[in-house]
């Protein structure tokens, strides 16, 4: 089993990594809509 308690350890971090990205890519994402629909209306 120790093998193996590196291996969860990279794939918890690579999977926060990936989540934290995808957080602040849909914070961008929802900030330019709204910009949008400001200069819209």
């Amino acid at each position: 089993m120790q093998y193996k308690v590196p291996y969860i350890f990279i794939f918890v971090r690579y999977f926060l990594f990936r989540f934290r990205e995808s957080v602040t890519t849909t914070r961008l994402l929802i900030t330019f809509v709204q910009n949008v629909k400001n200069d819209n209306s």
